[in-house]
């Protein structure tokens, strides 16, 4: 069942499930993975599936001991301006060691932290 968010999406994710799969189009939140390996995928690639928060900060968070099974494939992230000098990935990214796939940034610094 298709929710209109990603944080709907992993709220809603049953038990043993860490897939989420996104549709084409533009979602305007923020992402925090908040401790849980998941795998998350555009369906139809990062020229149609973009990630712009609407009051920036990080668009991506994986800084709760996400595990190398965390994913984010496939999407553009705009507009995030995250912890200074990291742009729109928080900068805990670089020590959990998430796979990061086919990723577009638009007036968004994409990086890995330190």
């Amino acid at each position: 069942m298709p929710l209109p968010t990603i944080a709907e999406a992993i709220a809603a994710l049953p038990p043993g499930c860490l897939q989420i799969r996104l549709f084409p189009g533009l979602f305007a939140e923020t992402v925090n993975y908040g401790g849980l390996e998941l795998d998350i995928r555009s369906l139809e690639g990062p020229e149609v599936t973009t990630i712009d928060p609407p009051a920036g900060g990080s668009v991506i968070t994986i800084a709760s001991g996400e595990g190398p099974g965390a994913l984010l494939a496939g999407v553009s992230l705009r507009g995030g301006t995250g912890t200074p000098g990291y742009g729109g990935l928080d900068p805990a990214v670089g020590l959990h060691q998430p796979d990061l796939l086919r990723l577009r940034g638009t007036g968004t610094e994409l990086r890995r932290g330190r």
